[in-house]
C-alpha cells in the first residue's frame, strides 16, 4: 500500500511483525496459527483510511471511513487460524484496529474478520502446498491436469466465505458491512485457473439505496 515516493508524500513511518506456528503438518493434515500487529505514525499532512471492498474486483466500496485526519497513531493487532485435513479446508483471521487522535478527540476502533471453508472434489489436498517458512498456502495443485484428449478434468474446489467489518466508532462513521460468499474454482492446471463466485451482501450502512447487493463474477488467472 502507500502512494509513489516524493516530497509532498510523507507518510510517517510504521512497522509491523507476524508469527506463526504450526504444531502438525504433513502432506494430509496442516494445523496452522498466528498473530501479527503493526504500529505507524501518519505523517501530519495525512490520515490513516480504512475501507472494505469485500471479495469482488470492483472498484466499490462497502464501507469507508474517509481520510481520518489528526491522528496520533495507529495500532493494530490480529490473529489467524487455518486447518486443512484432506480435501477438507477451513481458516480465518481477526483485525483490531487502534486510532488515537489529537486535539482532544475521542479514540475510537475498528474490527473485522472473515472465516472461509473449502472442500477439493477431485480430492486434492492444500496440505501439500503448505510452505512453512511463510506460513501460507499456495494454489492447489490437480492429480490430473484438464485434457480433453486423456480424460483429465483438472481440479474442482467448492469455496465459500464469510466476512464483516464495522468502521463505526464515536463520531466515525465509515460503515458496518457483511457478506456471503460461494464460489466454484476449477483448476485446469499449475498455470490456469477458472474463479465462478456469487456474493450476497448485506447492512451496508454508508449507501442506504444500496443495502442488499449481490455480485456474480467469473474470473480466470494465469500464472508464468
Amino acid at each position: 500500500y502507500g502512494e509513489s515516493i516524493g516530497s509532498g508524500n510523507d507518510e510517517g513511518w510504521g512497522t509491523a511483525g507476524r508469527a506463526i506456528f504450526a504444531p502438525f503438518h504433513n502432506e494430509e493434515m496442516v494445523v496452522h496459527l498466528g498473530v501479527r500487529g503493526a504500529y505507524r505514525q501518519p505523517s501530519n499532512n495525512g490520515g490513516p483510511h480504512f475501507k472494505y471492498k469485500s471479495s469482488h474486483q470492483s472498484g466499490f466500496k462497502l464501507v469507508d471511513t474517509g481520510t481520518l485526519a489528526d491522528t496520533e497513531d495507529i495500532g493494530l493487532i490480529g490473529g489467524e487460524a487455518a486447518v486443512v485435513y484432506g480435501p477438507f479446508g477451513m481458516e480465518g483471521e481477526y483485525t483490531h484496529a487502534m486510532l488515537n487522535r489529537k486535539h482532544g478527540l475521542q479514540d475510537v476502533s475498528f474490527d473485522g474478520f472473515h472465516v472461509q471453508a473449502t472442500w477439493s472434489l477431485t480430492g486434492e489436498s492444500k496440505a501439500v502446498s503448505y510452505k512453512l517458512s511463510a506460513g501460507k498456502f499456495k494454489r492447489l495443485k490437480p492429480h490430473q491436469y484438464f485434457s480433453l484428449s486423456q480424460g483429465g478434468l483438472g481440479a474442482w474446489e467448492l469455496a465459500a466465505r464469510y466476512g464483516w467489518v464495522d468502521l463505526n466508532d464515536d463520531n466515525v462513521h465509515g460503515g458496518r458491512a457483511q457478506d456471503f460468499t460461494v464460489g466454484l474454482n476449477w483448476y485446469m492446471n499449475p498455470f490456469v485457473r477458472l474463479m465462478f463466485d456469487w456474493t450476497h451482501q448485506l447492512n451496508n450502512s454508508r449507501i442506504k439505496q444500496a443495502e442488499d447487493l449481490d455480485i456474480f463474477q467469473v474470473r480466470t488467472q494465469l500464472t508464468f
